[in-house]
């Protein structure tokens, strides 16, 4: 999911969002990843998860394959293909964003992916 700065324009992928929930363009103007969430409901452009991954990863396999398994749309995101990315989350991964928000870093707990597939109406 990308968010645009008012300022400039300018488009970052929520996934760079470091902890925080705002970010500092280049251009100096403070983005917010507060902007309202698109209900379960209605149709995403992206899909629904962004999985942050490294080749060779055992853990990013098993994450990968648990949202596979529930039907879960992903884009899989090679961490050390950007520095940026490398230095926020490399020594963390997976990490799997749900609609943009960080919610699994390590390991994928799949009690906890089916409590928000349920939270989603997805179940």
């Amino acid at each position: 999911m990308a968010l645009a700065c008012p300022r400039c324009g300018a488009e970052m992928d929520v996934t760079l969002f470091a902890f925080g929930r705002t970010v500092r363009c280049d251009c100096g103007e403070i983005v917010s990843a507060s902007a309202p969430r698109t209900p379960a409901a209605a149709p995403l452009a992206e899909p629904r998860a962004v999985v942050l991954t490294r080749r060779g990863c055992h853990l990013c396999d098993v994450a990968k394959d648990a949202l596979a398994r529930r039907g879960i749309e992903f884009r899989e995101v090679d961490v050390d293909l950007d520095g940026r990315l490398a230095a926020l989350h490399g020594d963390e991964v997976p990490v799997v964003f749900l609609d943009g928000v960080k919610r699994f870093a390590g390991r994928v707990d799949e009690a906890l992916l089916d409590r928000w597939r349920r939270s989603r109406g997805l179940l």
